[in-house]
């Protein structure tokens, strides 16, 4: 359940919220971040969480099901926020 709400907010910041700073860093001619770029072309892979915890469940091995979730909230989440929040720390600086 975790690992799918990770992957629900990456997915809506992968494609809500990235955009408008691509547009913005465009219009000033510069690069967005390193791994705002990464985060941009793979937030898709978040929804790999989801699959590896249901399909450790199915192979009846419900904690390591567990820790994939739990592995997936942790690193997804602070992930996609960095990646999320580092453009704007880089807004002042392009006009």
């Amino acid at each position: 359940m975790s690992s799918g709400t990770a992957a629900v907010g990456c997915t809506a910041l992968g494609r809500f919220a990235i955009p408008q700073f691509v547009e913005r860093f465009a219009e000033a001619g510069q690069p967005l971040p390193l791994i705002t770029q990464l985060f941009a072309n793979n937030y898709g892979l978040a929804w790999l969480g989801p699959a590896l915890v249901v399909a450790a469940w199915l192979a009846g091995r419900a904690r390591l099901s567990a820790l994939i979730g739990s592995a997936a909230v942790m690193l997804a989440t602070p992930l996609a926020l960095f990646a999320a929040y580092l453009p704007l720390f880089k807004l002042g600086t392009l006009y």
